[in-house]
């Protein structure tokens, strides 16, 4: 949460031509186990952790702050999630998820991006993610995305 407010104050909007970001960020305590976060306009981080891939949650890691430099003086939160022996993290921009699905002409959900997340961190060798942007370009039925598309993938 300090970060963030530090990068709040650094990045005023005013200052940089009317322009924001959004972040997710966390800070890994491998000697505790323990996962702290926070976010600002950022979509939440999914973090799949149990003893192992069968019995491993679902966990969305987000505090809903504002974007940086929208607006001064802003408090922001944090959070900590205890991580198990079996885990993948996802941090991932809103273009990963915002298309259209060309079969039904809507806009693809939250929910079923988490769901391929979840579906890809259980089985897959980890051998990168670029099945699953593919996987979202077919949803859409084309390899150009109208947002960008970032995902990143980590183990801890």
């Amino acid at each position: 949460a300090d970060v963030l407010k530090g990068l709040n104050e650094a990045f005023p909007m005013e200052q940089n031509n009317g322009m924001f970001f959004t972040i997710w960020y966390g800070v890994f305590r491998k000697s505790s186990g323990e996962l702290q976060y926070a976010s600002a306009g950022h979509p939440p981080a999914v973090l799949l952790t149990g003893e192992d891939p069968e019995h491993a949650e679902v966990h969305r890691l987000g505090t809903g702050g504002l974007v940086i430099g929208g607006m001064p003086d802003i408090d922001y939160k944090s959070d900590v999630r205890r991580v198990g022996a079996f885990n993948t993290l996802f941090v991932y921009s809103d273009g990963a998820y915002e298309v259209t699905d060309k079969s039904t002409g809507a806009m693809w959900s939250m929910e079923k991006w988490i769901d391929m997340l979840a579906g890809y961190g259980r089985h897959a060798a980890p051998a990168g993610v670029d099945s699953l942007r593919r996987q979202v370009a077919a949803i859409q039925g084309r390899d150009q995305f109208d947002d960008d598309f970032s995902l990143l993938q980590v183990r801890l």
